[in-house]
């Protein structure tokens, strides 16, 4: 925001067009504003006259009648001008113009229009939002013909007792000619896993559940590390795990890829798209899985908002029984586009020694990216939060991963502002550090224990500061908190509204008062009850990471870590080969990369000059290896004086010691995994 102050933020911009003219499409632009002072401004836009506005500390909504000349995409210029001194902000945004002179909303069914096994489908309450006065029908579902005009404010209840399952009703809207019908479902069950979206929770099969999963679990994790993670408990929500990639660039190869692709277009999928939509649909029918994923990151695919609202619709009306899901940087933004959000502002950690330690994104920002959707109050959608469980290191030779406390606190953060689900992001790097494997272990069974009161209890927030997020969570004669330090410096925190003894979750001492000395980016759990039976504590896990990473860091291969020094070429490019830099890492069952069809890899280390007589190659099917070293501009094989085959190694002893520039290991098999290269 231009000349705004940093906390100044616009948190969302719509524009809400109701009625049809000769001028064109009328209604209000609308802009969802997160003030740091108060003040009276002029607020004028592309597209409306100016308006003096009031703003609050915190946030605000602002509106001002304007009308556009077309139903498409515009480019939306905000101007904020300050009374007391005459100076302007800006803002600019991207906007997608739809009109509706109708406007129709339900609280009963609450999700879609539909009402699911085990819900009370005996009434159907909602609103309507229209210029003029609405009549409405409702016919079906084996219920005799009823019409009601809504109250003055838009209110209507229509009666349904004898609204059969399995059967739908049409709810028909009018006004001046102009006309929307809405489909009414009471579902039967379908014989197969239902999922649904209740008081913003996910629902399956008439359960409330806090979802728990690691993202990418069957991408490049490799044949070691899987034996490992699919066979572990890590407190997974088993059921959850179970999604349909129903992207629109997986259903025609190219949709999404600018600017040729049909999802990038303001216009709704093409006939052929919906027609293979249909058919993904109907072949998976009889399967058991929770959702789709329709979309990932759309904001950077240029993905058209009125295509993704046809192909949302199209979707949610073909299959009732499976939430749409979006994993986007801007959950605002797509919210009316899916049901279910999840936001990926990763951490972004790096160091060096000019910048110290930094994020891109920082912990006590995080909340920006939820409170927007739970101030729009909206029950039938579900918030998410994809935690930061990676470093990215081919991004930057800065990036670093995140510590266990960072990694934790990056949980509770979300969850003290409402996430209701958790993705840890990703299995490929989830067994790069200890820290990420357990810590994912830790945070989900912390998760798990607590399931029941974070999905139920009102968050009371004790107290929010730049550096401390503390919420009571309050569910029947149940209550918790949870303290949070954002910072990397030791905080004095009080509480006021908490008092008492409560049991220290995932500790070995009771808390009392409501003053507390906590450490950097430390959580403070109190509960009422134990809830922590069985599980390690906190500090258990930690010196459990400490004894794990202290073993990889006791590796003394003269490349350990050098990754930085070393140009790694392969001869087949493989889609892994951009996490190659594992090889190096210290962490002997973790997948870097592939090698295929005879292939080779070829290590340049003329930075690091090593001189080394062993040779230990980590990986799947690599007893094949054979080494070669460049010695002007051919390779010579070097004959081994021993080989050591192991499941997933290989240990090549030198008949003497070798100092080359180059090394090259070859192998004979077709599908080569490659975890670790070691030298000594």
């Amino acid at each position: 925001v231009k000349g705004l102050n940093t906390k100044d933020i616009v948190n969302g911009v719509s524009l809400d067009l109701n009625e049809s003219t000769e001028n064109g499409y009328c209604g209000s632009v609308e802009v969802l504003l997160n003030s740091a002072t108060a003040g009276t401004f002029e607020f004028t836009s592309t597209f409306s006259e100016p308006v003096t506005v009031t703003l609050q500390p915190g946030a605000n909504l602002v509106s001002a009648p304007c009308c556009v000349k077309e139903l498409i995409r515009h480019e939306l210029t905000l101007d904020f001008k300050r009374l007391d001194d005459g100076e302007l902000f800006e803002y600019c945004s991207t906007v997608t113009a739809q009109c509706e002179p109708i406007r129709v909303t339900f609280t009963q069914p609450e999700y879609r229009t539909n009402f699911y096994p085990g819900q009370d489908a005996s009434r159907i309450v909602g609103k309507v939002f229209a210029r003029k006065p609405v009549t409405l029908k409702l016919e079906g579902g084996g219920m005799a013909t009823q019409v009601i005009n809504p109250d003055a404010d838009g209110n209507f209840v229509f009666e349904t007792p004898d609204f059969r399952q399995g059967t739908e009703a049409i709810l028909t809207a009018t006004i001046d000619g102009w006309e929307i019908q809405k489909t009414m479902r009471n579902l039967a069950p379908n014989g197969h896993t239902m999922a649904w979206i209740s008081d913003g929770k996910l629902f399956i099969d008439g359960k409330p559940i806090l979802r728990r999963n690691v993202f990418a679990p069957n991408f490049l994790i490799g044949e070691a590390f899987g034996r490992k993670f699919y066979n572990d408990n890590l407190y997974e929500t088993e059921i959850t795990k179970q999604y349909l990639f129903t992207q629109p660039r997986w259903i025609i190869r190219g949709a999404e890829t600018p600017p040729s692709g049909e999802a990038t277009k303001d216009a709704p999928p093409t006939d052929k798209m919906l027609e293979l939509l249909d058919a993904h649909i109907e072949k998976n029918k009889d399967k058991d899985y929770v959702f789709h994923y329709i979309y990932d990151e759309p904001e950077y695919k240029k993905d058209s908002l009125i295509y993704m609202r046809n192909f949302y619709e199209h979707l949610a009306e073909k299959d009732p029984y499976h939430p749409a899901l979006i994993a986007t940087h801007y959950p605002d933004t797509y919210l009316p586009y899916c049901d279910w959000v999840e936001p990926d502002p990763y951490l972004g950690v790096r160091v060096g020694p000019e910048i110290g330690r930094r994020y891109t994104q920082p912990l006590n920002t995080l909340h920006e990216f939820i409170d927007p959707v739970i101030q729009m109050n909206r029950p039938d959608k579900c918030m998410g939060f994809i935690l930061t469980g990676f470093a990215f290191k081919v991004a930057s030779p800065e990036a670093d991963y995140p510590t266990l406390d960072e990694f934790v606190c990056n949980n509770w953060v979300v969850v003290n502002h409402g996430a209701k689900t958790i993705w840890s992001y990703a299995g490929h790097d989830l067994n790069d550090r200890a820290l990420l494997y357990e810590g994912t272990r830790f945070i989900f069974s912390s998760l798990a224990a607590l399931e029941e009161i974070i999905l139920n209890a009102k968050l009371k927030p004790l107290l929010r500061t730049e550096d401390i997020d503390a919420c009571l969570y309050e569910y029947g004669e149940d209550t918790i908190f949870v303290a949070v330090n954002m910072s990397n410096k030791l905080q004095k925190v009080t509480l006021d509204g908490i008092d008492g003894t409560w049991y220290h979750f995932r500790h070995n001492d009771m808390l009392t008062g409501n003053t507390f000395e906590m450490k950097p980016f430390e959580v403070v759990i109190g509960t009422r009850t134990k809830k922590d039976e069985g599980l390690p504590t906190y500090p258990e896990v930690v010196e459990l990471v400490d004894r794990l990473e202290a073993e990889r860091q006791s590796n003394k291969s003269l490349l350990f870590e050098r990754e930085k020094d070393i140009i790694i070429t392969l001869s087949d490019n493989y889609e892994g080969n951009w996490v190659k830099y594992k090889l190096f890492d210290g962490v002997r069952d973790n997948f870097a990369c592939m090698v295929r069809n005879n292939g080779y890899v070829e290590l340049n280390v003329s930075k690091i000059k090593p001189t080394f007589s062993k040779v230990v190659i980590g990986g799947y099917h690599t007893e094949s290896a054979c080494i070669k070293v460049r010695v002007g501009d051919e390779f010579i094989t070097l004959e081994p004086a021993q080989v050591e085959c192991e499941e997933f190694s290989t240990t090549i002893l030198l008949k003497e010691p070798v100092c080359p520039d180059v090394l090259r290991i070859e192998f004979t098999h077709k599908h080569v995994e490659l975890y670790e290269i070691e030298v000594y």
